[in-house]
């Protein structure tokens, strides 16, 4: 996980990060990230995906990431959209524990170049 901070605003505007996890019973890398309120719209989640990307390329060009934003997360299912991930299909998924989430599924190589 890696904290999303301005020069300009002197503070964190949020985070963002990729982890091991489990999809369909097979291990994937999942990403995602979280902007503050006063913070969104200004283009910080875009860059930092951008550079996680690059960074995670330079690790290893064959990585296949997924996120998994809810259907209503307009701006992080454009973010995805415009960032080269290639979308998959809509699922129901249990988060938190009793709730029931409907998300999109987006995949990338991190080798990709938006």
């Amino acid at each position: 996980m890696y904290a999303i901070s301005t020069v300009a605003e002197r503070h964190n505007v949020g985070a963002i990060g990729y982890w091991e996890g489990t999809f369909e019973e097979r291990p994937v890398h999942e990403c995602g990230w979280s902007i503050v309120s006063g913070s969104q719209g200004k283009g910080f989640a875009r860059e930092a995906l951008l550079l996680l990307l690059a960074e995670r390329a330079s690790i290893d060009a064959n990585l296949h990431l997924y996120a998994f934003p809810s259907i209503e997360n307009e701006a992080s299912n454009a973010l995805c959209r415009t960032s080269g991930f290639r979308f998959e299909r809509s699922m129901d998924f249990e988060f938190p524990p009793g709730h029931t989430m409907r998300c999109n599924i987006w995949t990338i190589d991190a080798a990709s170049n938006p």
